[in-house]
């Protein structure tokens, strides 16, 4: 350090001290700044030399011998000048390497420091603690707080690493003289004990057990076998380990290795490679090793172990392949450092992965790589420190004990990570892989089976800006040989991932470390695009095609436009695995080592998730609906579109390389894993189908032509083709480096492959047909594995499933032989049926044979080898075979008897052989002079059919060898199975059908002709089989045109129409003859031409002329007229007058009678007998128009009504109508009943008018729902009342008009229907927690009961007081409905539109209705009404109340919601005053008595029992009083007196209080006698209020000093009930009574009125103002004011309970 005094603290774990350290020339100088209890300052220097270990050996002196054992080393060691390890305490060592699991340096430095600071104790006379100790530790391990405080800078709240030091003390202090003593204890016992008691231990493992051995246990032979390690160790000195897995014996002999070599020292070599930096450039570059266990390690430059973090650039590797980062050598001078347990990753990342207590030991669990050497050299504990170069010297240096350090293990981390950051940032020479490390090929062979070849010719793309790398590809034609290109910016050309845009018109590749786009077409290089620094991993086009993406080694997301322009760019912490964008939304998933992130265009930020394990792959289901993870720890995370985690899939302990979801199947994911396995699961986790094993490690995997094929790339250098199952097919290419991406071409049957070496290639997937048919059988391959046979009579088809890739097909009768790769199938009917499909395994032949063509007989499988055919029985035998002249081009089955068939050959010389199978010699059948294309036999066997080269067809005769027929533009003939002189051939587009010597006839076909049957062609079109019908028609029309009846019903056999048919048995019958007639009618099945046919044939063996016979023919055959002059020729006229009556031929039998009378054999009344029946005739033939017309006519009106309304001929109905008499009320009404019954109104209408039916009208008007008509009707018949209002009241209901139903009930006489309407709303209403319907509904209820009563109270009958008592309970149940509406509310609505007075005064008017023993009505809630009432009293301050509705509440069940909230207010209630405000307590307006808030017994007066009047808008107290007449008072004498002395009265007491001033100006007082007089009407009313529980009476003088104003009339809708008196006690209160019958604030009311548009409680519609109640003449509307001022009530829908309650 420049400074010695500002050098950096450094300080010592489990020491007695912190000191400060200063490097000079020579000399390493220190300063102690704290000691621990009970140091001793004179051993400061020992511990310190201790510490360094300096009194071991020097790497110098080690270097000569390690030299001269390896020439390696002698190479390198000129630039290793010194190097030393540090000797740490074993606790401390212990707990830095728990620590460093799967972490940082940044972050160990904080975890150790957090956990010296919390239990370490304080050195003086600084604060700065040291290390714990183990007791220390495990007894913080109860309270949790340890995880806690290891979790801030550990991974989460749910830190393993807490777990691992809490179990590690707990073991310690449980060893024989406590845990720092059993650890000193290891360093007097050899190294295998000593890591065999360690790895006991929780969270050690052999690599971290090494590694405490090496630098705490004096071990230093001890060799942490790491990636790095390793790899020297099977490069240089036991290549024979390669392709293992670094198992626990293997451990052991690479340390047997590096000990026998290089000595008790060999573990001080073993971290050196972290220095490679300080190697010149001849002697970085190397050839690497495999990795352990043959699998690959991580990608790129920015490395990522299984679990952990990329971490930054890593340095170039030496020629060793070595990385390391915990040794830290020395330069001229030398330089102080020391370090503790290091991690992977950059100090400025702030997270990391889990991973399982082992996860650092080794290379076996896949943490290596590229970057992953880095990573694996930051995890090694315990760094060596370089002092100096030549022998130490430690001096004191005097100095003050500040404090303010934070101590020795911080500066050895920032010294270790300076030599990092120092290091040159040069990119690596072996295989970079994805996201984390170098990939390394396995060891494992590929075991592929060369298949037949499938793929198209290459196409290679150039490289950026040469003829780029890459070769392979096989034999393909076309391919460009390439070379592999240098590296651009130091970053190899290796091409990691490539996608297409959507139409497949270009192709974007990432190599290097540029995105290079071609155009797919013809691999011309269109952009070249430069944004990223380091390699590219991974690209994705969005599914619109507007925009790519591509992420690489920079931890760089650019997305491009599809012009190759840059329009955003985003970062992660780690490098860019991979990308996938949604195929629907277009969101971008980009994943790294440590989240995932998702991007949409309509978002400006990326919204990331942490992920437990590193993402080696993303793919999105086909609707964009989830993503899908696939994970280095061999997880499959599945995620919605917001990221979050649906499902999870544990494929195993190996990565998964790659997923792709199926694009048809949505919920089917594929997933390639580093086990060498292919892998099927469902979406909910499920495994669809067995794992797949393959003969490599696949690289990349893509679904392939819909998503029916998947091709597979690996580290065989290869990629392959399977079925969407996993069934391998064939290999697509092979090239000669690792194939990272394989994708297919969108819409096209290309696949491009991208390389290690960098280069692209493009190939062609050609998917031949393979098929055979016999006859109607066509079988054929489908997916590849699958056979289809199809019936192509009955179109019928079945599916054999042979789960292995198939070759070859051949179909012979019920026999079906199938090639597989290794074996041939054979499959037969299970029953012997023509149309039978279940196909059943007789046998296999289990061998490979390979042929061009493959034909199957009875017994036999026939291979065609180009000129050999050789013959196989079932069991696999070969019995014969042949050699011909010539190349096979084309082999058929013609049949023949089992074991016998023959076979149809022609060869490329144009020889065409008939072979026997039980004869070995072909016998030669003609030498044709092309090359054959396509042969057929006739079904005679006498004609064959050729179609050769030159695309003609020729026909021989196989008799005379003459060529009979000859005809270009021919791709394939067939004969016709079932006629022997027909025959069809294909070929231009068209289907020519030759027959006989007739002309061809021609036809649109697109396709080759297979195979033709009967009326039947099977065409081949591309691969699917289709059946064409065609009619033979034109055939047997010629054949007919020359008589040739015999050969033109061989001709309809094959397949004509049914006019065909039967225009062929006509004319064969007119031509008499009757064989082909009767075969023609029985094929058609007419029955009555047969019995002709039979007929004819017996009157002509019975002698009947031919003449008869022929117009018998004519006549079935409709032809009358040639009938009847057949008939006339042969003398039989009467027969021609019989065919026409038996036709209903009246005329034309009429003429024929005429003609038979006059020719003297006949007279008229045979003519007059035809028209008398004419008419039944026409009926009963079902003329019934003409029928009808002739009733009629006949007078005949009710058969007439009959038929035309039978067929709805209501226009000649009514027409019948108009004709008859309206006094014809039988037919008349038979009209109407029709009419009515068909709906038609208004001729019904026209015939009751007719009739004069008024009751008869009013039905049919009712029916049709004609009301205005019928009430029309009604006035002039009130008889028919309940004819119109019954069915309208019904109807009024259906159309929910209730309430117009109700009066029409009542207006129809009908009450019970209109009441229990009414019951039916209340019922609905309150169910549906309508309570202000409920009100107002009951209240009507109450209403009618009312009215109900007939007699007066003083003679009300029994029915009256059962009226009055249902009254005052319904009007009391309406009171309380419309009370709770408003609690109701205010409970379940979100906003509270109620005055909080109104609330409150509300609850107490329901409750003190509802307390026992009063019943709660149906669907009020008691809980509601104290819990408002609760709350509000609360508000206003009645603390007395409220306790009481609390303390209420808890006896009640409430709901979940609100028991904390009532728990709670009722102990806070306690703390307030146990008192209402007074203020709210009521005042009784007649007594003046203060009552309570809350009278349980009632709504009245606790003193003089006068019940409250409240306002039915506020719920207040109104300043009201009732008062009764005297007897002998009646209505009309109180309305005259009320008021007449009111003015004189308030005259005498203006004069009085005149008077009372005067004398009060002059100091008297005066005396009045008549004082009393004056007063005594207020005396008199005010002591009668005094006198509780009493009826206030007034007589006629209070009546007249009562004022107008002061005195309120309620009347009563039904007259017998007596009106009421009420006083108004508080004058400057208006007041008003509603229609209702309740009394109101004017204010309240009329604003109350203006908000609902009505009365309040009522619903009475407000009138216009100025309008006199009832000038409309409505009898239920308000009464007028009476003179003198009164304001009576409304007359309609008013009670009073209390008043009712005294009527009772």
């Amino acid at each position: 350090m420049s400074d010695p005094n500002d050098p950096k603290p450094i300080s010592i774990f489990e020491s007695r001290m912190q000191v400060r350290l200063y490097q000079s020339e020579n000399d390493v100088l220190f300063r102690v700044l704290a000691r621990g209890r009970g140091a001793d300052a004179a051993e400061d220097a020992a511990v310190l030399r201790d510490y360094f270990n300096l009194d071991t050996t020097r790497l110098c002196h080690l270097a000569i011998g390690w030299a001269a054992s390896c020439s390696r080393f002698r190479e390198v060691s000129p630039h290793f000048p010194g190097a030393r390890m540090l000797r740490q305490d074993p606790l401390e060592c212990l707990f830095q390497f728990i620590c460093s699991s799967n972490n940082h340096i940044s972050r160990i430095h904080g975890m150790v420091e957090r956990l010296c600071s919390m239990y370490g104790t304080p050195l003086e006379p600084t604060t700065a603690p040291a290390t714990p100790g183990a007791a220390a530790v495990a007894a913080a391990s109860g309270s949790g707080a340890l995880r806690l405080l290891l979790a801030n800078g550990g991974h989460g709240p749910s830190c393993y690493r807490a777990r691992f030091i809490v179990g590690t003390t707990r073991a310690l202090l449980s060893k024989p003289g406590g845990g720092r003593a059993w650890l000193l204890g290891l360093r007097d016992v050899a190294l295998g004990e000593a890591v065999e008691a360690l790895t006991d231990l929780p969270g050690i493992g052999p690599k971290v057990a090494a590694c405490i051995c090496l630098f705490s246990l004096d071990k230093h032979e001890a060799i942490p076998v790491d990636t790095h390690v390793w790899q020297i160790a099977v490069r240089y000195y036991c290549p024979q380990l390669a392709g293992k897995s670094l198992t626990k014996k293997v451990h052991g002999e690479v340390q047997q290795v590096f000990v026998e070599r290089f000595g008790p020292y060999a573990g001080w070599l073993s971290h050196l490679a972290s220095q490679q930096h300080r190697l010149p450039e001849h002697l970085r570059q190397g050839k690497k090793a495999a990795a352990p266990g043959g699998k690959r390690r991580g990608r790129g430059q920015q490395g990522r172990s299984s679990g952990g973090k990329q971490n930054g650039h890593d340095e170039e590797l030496d020629d060793q392949g070595e990385c390391e980062r915990n040794s830290e050598g020395g330069n001229s001078g030398g330089r102080a450092a020391a370090d503790v347990a290091a991690g992977g990753g950059d100090e400025d990342d702030d997270d990391d992965d889990e991973d399982d207590e082992d996860a650092e030991d080794g290379p076996g669990n896949r943490r290596g790589g590229a970057s992953g050497r880095r990573y694996q050299a930051r995890k090694k504990a315990a760094a060596t420190a370089a002092v100096t170069a030549e022998q130490p010297v430690m001096k004191a240096c005097e100095g003050t004990r500040d404090g303010g350090s934070r101590g020795l293990r911080k500066a050895a981390v920032a010294a270790a990570c300076a030599a990092e950051q120092d290091a040159p940032q040069e990119p690596l020479v072996d295989v970079p892989a994805r996201g984390g490390g170098r990939r390394r090929g396995p060891a494992r062979q590929s075991r592929a089976v060369p298949l037949e070849r499938k793929t198209g010719p290459q196409k290679t793309l150039p490289n950026g800006g040469g003829s780029g790398g890459g070769g392979g590809g096989g034999d393909d034609a076309g391919r460009v040989s390439m070379k592999s290109q240098p590296e651009k910016d130091g970053i190899r050309n290796v091409c990691y991932d490539l996608c297409f845009k959507p139409d497949g018109s270009q192709v974007v590749a990432g190599i290097g470390n540029r995105v290079l786009v071609y155009d797919a077409a013809d691999g011309d290089l269109l952009h070249a695009l430069k944004g990223h620094k380091d390699s590219i991993y991974c690209v994705a086009y969005a599914q619109n095609g507007k925009r790519f993406a591509s992420g690489g080694a920079d931890k760089t997301v650019i997305i491009w436009t599809s012009k190759a322009e840059g329009i955003l760019k985003y970062t992660h912490n780690d490098a860019i695995q991979c990308l996938s964008y949604n195929p629907v939304t277009q969101q971008l998933a980009s994943a790294t080592a440590s989240d995932v992130g998702l991007w949409s265009p309509e978002q400006k930020s990326v919204a990331k998730h942490k992920v437990a394990s590193r993402i080696c792959s993303i793919s999105w289901t086909a609707d964009g609906a989830y993503l899908a993870l696939g994970c280095f720890d061999g997880v499959i995370s599945i995620r919605d579109k917001g990221g979050s985690e649906k499902h999870r899939i544990e494929t195993g302990p190996s990565p998964v390389w790659s997923i792709c979801w199926n694009p048809v199947e949505t919920n089917v994911l594929c997933a390639g894993c580093f086990d060498g396995f292919l892998k099927f699961y469902m979406m909910s986790g499920q495994q669809k189908s067995k794992d797949r094993e393959l003969a490599f490690d696949p690289l990349c995997v893509s679904y392939f032509s819909s998503g029916e094929y998947i091709t597979v790339s690996g580290t065989d250098k290869t990629v392959h083709l399977y079925t969407r199952d996993g069934t391998y097919l064939t290999k697509i290419a092979e090239r000669d480096s690792w194939v990272w991406a394989v994708r297919p071409r969108p819409k096209h049957n290309f696949v491009a492959v991208g390389t290690e070496l960098g280069g692209i290639a493009m190939f062609q997937l050609i998917f031949s047909t393979v098929h055979g048919l016999y006859q109607d059988r066509y079988a054929y391959r489908d997916q590849m594995t699958d056979v289809i046979i199809q019936h192509l009579i009955t179109e019928q088809k079945v599916r054999i499933k042979c789960k292995d890739y198939v070759k070859k097909i051949a179909v012979y009768k019920d026999k079906l032989a199938v090639q597989l790769q290794n074996k041939v199938v054979i499959y037969e009917l299970a029953n012997a049926d023509d149309f039978d499909m279940h196909y059943q395994s007789a046998t296999k032949i289990q061998q490979k044979l390979d042929c061009n063509l493959l034909v199957v007989t009875s017994h036999h499988v026939i291979l065609c080898q180009e000129k050999k055919l050789q013959l196989y029985n079932f069991d696999g035998v070969k019995e014969r075979e042949w050699v011909l002249d010539s190349v096979i081009r084309y082999i058929k089955v013609v049949g023949g008897p089992p074991r016998r068939e023959g076979l149809l050959v022609g060869l490329k010389s144009g020889a065409i052989l008939k072979i026997f199978v039980d004869n070995p010699f072909p016998i030669p059948l003609i030498k044709h002079t092309a090359s054959v294309r396509c042969l057929d036999l006739s079904s005679s066997r006498n004609k064959l059919a050729v179609v050769d080269e030159n695309a003609k067809v020729l026909v021989y005769n196989l008799i005379t060898k003459e060529l009979v027929f000859e005809e270009s533009n021919a791709n394939s003939v067939a004969w016709n199975s079932e006629f022997e002189d027909m025959f069809c051939y294909s070929g231009n587009g068209m289907l020519s059908i030759k027959t006989g010597d007739f002309p061809l006839h021609q036809q649109k076909l697109q396709g080759f002709v297979v195979g033709f049957k009967g009326s039947k062609i099977f065409c081949l079109h591309y691969v699917s089989m289709q059946t064409i019908d065609v009619p033979q028609s034109a055939s047997m029309y010629r054949y007919l045109e020359r008589k040739d009846f015999e050969s033109a019903y061989r001709v309809a056999c094959l397949g004509v129409t049914e006019a065909d048919w039967k225009q062929l048995a006509l004319e064969a019958l007119q031509a008499l003859n009757l064989d082909v007639a009767r075969k023609a009618f029985i094929r058609i099945r007419d029955v009555r031409f047969v019995e002709l046919v039979n007929r004819t044939e017996a009157g002509r063996k019975g002698g009947t002329s031919e003449q008869l016979l022929l117009a018998e023919i004519m006549a079935f055959q409709g032809r009358y007229q040639e009938a009847a002059r057949l008939f006339t020729q042969a003398g039989s006229v009467d027969k021609a007058m019989e065919m026409f009556s038996d036709l209903r031929q009246f005329d034309e039998a009429k003429k024929w009678a005429e003609e038979f009378a006059a020719s003297g054999r006949g007279d008229q009344r045979s003519v007059q007998e035809l028209i008398n029946r004419q008419a039944e005739w026409s009926e009963e033939v079902k003329n019934y128009d003409a029928a009808a017309e002739m009733y009629i006519k006949a007078k005949k009106y009710d058969r007439a009504i009959a038929i035309l309304a039978k067929h709805q001929w209501w226009d000649k109905l009514i027409g019948v109508v108009r004709q008859l008499d309206k006094t014809d009320a039988r037919c008349l009404g038979m009209c109407a009943g029709h009419f009515r019954r068909a709906s038609n109104f208004a001729y019904a209408k026209e015939t009751l008018l007719k009739m004069d039916d008024t009751k008869g009208l009013i039905t049919l008007y009712v029916e049709a729902e004609k009301w205005d008509d019928a009430f029309l009707l009604l006035h002039a018949h009130p008889e028919c009342r309940q004819d119109v209002y019954l069915p309208y009241a019904k109807w009024l209901s259906s159309q929910d008009r209730f309430d117009e139903a109700r009066l029409a009930y009542q207006e129809g006489g009908f009450p019970s229907l209109a009441t229990r309407i009414l019951e039916q709303l209340c019922g609905n209403a309150v169910v549906e927690s309508r309570f202000s319907d409920a009100a107002f509904y009951y209240y009507q209820l109450a209403m009618e009961a009312l009215k109900s009563i007939k007699n007066p109270p003083s003679a009300m009958s029994p029915s009256d007081r059962t009226a009055l008592e249902r009254f005052t309970e319904l009007y009391d149940r309406a009171e309380v409905y419309y009370a709770y509406d408003i609690v109701h509310k205010s409970v379940h609505s979100p906003f509270r539109t109620t005055h909080p007075d109104t609330l409150f005064n509300a609850s107490r008017f329901l409750l003190m209705r509802t307390l026992p023993p009063r019943e709660v009505p149906l669907g009020v809630s008691v809980v509601n009404i104290v819990y408002v009432m609760a709350k509000q009293a609360v508000e206003a301050g009645a603390f007395k109340l409220a306790r009481f509705a609390y303390n209420k509440l808890q006896t009640l069940v409430l709901p979940a919601a609100w028991q904390a909230e009532v728990d709670l207010a009722s102990v806070v209630i306690r703390s307030k005053p146990f008192s209402d405000k007074e203020d709210l307590l009521p005042v009784c307006w007649r007594c003046t008595t203060t009552n309570p808030l809350l009278n349980t017994q009632g709504d009245y007066c606790i003193n003089c029992g006068a019940p409250f009047i409240r306002s039915f808008v506020t719920f207040e107290h109104l300043p009201v009083v009732e008062f009764e007449l005297e007897p002998g008072i009646e209505d009309d004498d109180a309305q005259r007196l009320l008021g007449e002395d009111a003015g004189l009265e308030a005259a005498r007491r203006e004069q009085r209080a005149a008077r009372q001033a005067k004398a009060a100006e002059m100091g008297g007082n005066v005396l009045r006698l008549d004082q009393d007089e004056i007063n005594r009407m207020d005396d008199a009313f005010a002591a009668q209020m005094m006198v509780p529980n009493t009826t206030i009476r007034v007589d006629r003088a209070m009546l007249r000093r009562l004022k107008t104003a002061e005195v309120m009339v309620r009347t009563w809708p039904n007259p017998v009930i007596p009106r009421q008196y009420f006083r108004v006690m508080d004058s400057e209160v208006p007041l008003c009574c509603g229609p209702c019958g309740h009394f109101f604030e004017q204010d309240e009311y009329e604003m109350a009125a203006l908000e609902r548009g009505s009365a309040p409680f009522s619903r009475t519609t407000v009138r216009p103002e100025g309008m006199v109640p009832g000038d409309d003449g409505d009898d239920d509307s308000p009464a007028p004011p009476t003179a003198g001022g009164l304001a009576p009530t409304s007359s309609v829908d008013v009670s009073i309970i209390d008043f009712c309650m005294a009527l009772i």
